[in-house]
């Protein structure tokens, strides 16, 4: 491919004119001389193009076919940039954008971007849009050849959690019975989940054990589990006073579920404590947390 070859592609996919280009150093019937190979430019001229283009200079002095190289090159060391500084929307925002197919490189880099994204997304309540982004990243985690069992397990651990909490929203259950490494991170909900199982199932006892597992890096968690215990035994009062330090505890350690479930809890012991001003109270706010959880977008 020739140097004038080289400046029209890179011009167009700038989305430049050639009066654009050319600006104050040439006129635009030079820039089209030169694109057309009917005149060289000088040196100088070669340093504003690439500058203008945002190319290495020796670039455009060669005379070999290596666009297609340069461009994967280029567009891989801003995926790397952007993925070192933890800029995962603006990866996600730019391969939306992309209409073709990634290298086993980038579909690995994009898995991980969808995956935090998503548990960000699902930690605030957004589901719609968490559940859209563990998809995902499961969809990417297929389409390298890199390593990419643990983000995958992890999406899918999420994905169940997403189902159990809100069933009648979210897509189908994900059967990850057949693999065998999950994330830490979900796994703490996940087996957070199963202890209230336990005890509305009368494993309490089960569930107390397994609350003191070092995967319960959440303290929170093990509150409520707790709280949901003593509620078991019928000590409203202790489950109540647990529940409510809890909340105390800054927001960055509540998930959206973890206070939909407190919430509802509060409100049951209120009531059987005929305190319906604070039922009232945590009914709406598990109503207000549920409606928002359910309509984001």
């Amino acid at each position: 491919m020739t140097l004038g070859e080289k400046i029209r592609y890179y011009r167009k996919k700038a989305s430049l004119t050639q009066a654009q280009l050319a600006g104050d150093h040439m006129t635009r019937n030079m820039l089209s001389q030169i694109e057309n190979g009917s005149a060289k430019p000088s040196l100088a001229t070669i340093e504003y193009l690439t500058r203008r283009l945002d190319l290495p200079c020796g670039f455009l002095l060669t005379e070999k076919n290596d666009i297609g190289e340069y461009d994967y090159l280029k567009t891989l060391q801003e995926y790397k940039t952007l993925y070192k500084n933890g800029e995962y929307k603006r990866i996600v925002e730019k391969a939306e954008r992309y209409d073709g197919d990634f290298s086993d490189e980038i579909s690995a880099m994009l898995a991980d971007c969808y995956l935090s994204l998503g548990k960000s997304e699902y930690r605030s309540g957004d589901m719609p849009l968490a559940e859209k982004h563990f998809y995902a990243c499961i969809s990417y985690c297929g389409k390298t050849v890199y390593n990419t069992d643990d983000l995958k397990n992890t999406a899918k651990l999420y994905m169940n959690l997403i189902n159990f909490y809100f069933g009648k929203y979210a897509g189908d259950f994900v059967d990850f019975s057949d693999d065998s490494s999950f994330g830490n991170d979900c796994l703490c909900e996940y087996l957070y989940v199963y202890c209230l199982k336990l005890i509305e199932t009368g494993g309490a006892e089960h569930a107390i054990a397994a609350s003191e597992l070092p995967i319960f890096s959440n303290e929170c968690f093990v509150m409520h589990i707790y709280a949901r215990y003593e509620m078991s035994k019928g000590n409203y009062a202790e489950a109540k006073q647990i529940m409510t330090e809890l909340l105390g505890y800054p927001a960055s350690e509540h998930t959206a579920q973890l206070l939909y479930n407190v919430y509802s809890d509060m409100e049951s012991i209120c009531r059987s404590g005929e305190d319906y001003k604070n039922a009232y109270k945590y009914a709406k706010l598990k109503g207000d947390l549920y409606s928002a959880i359910i309509h984001q977008v």
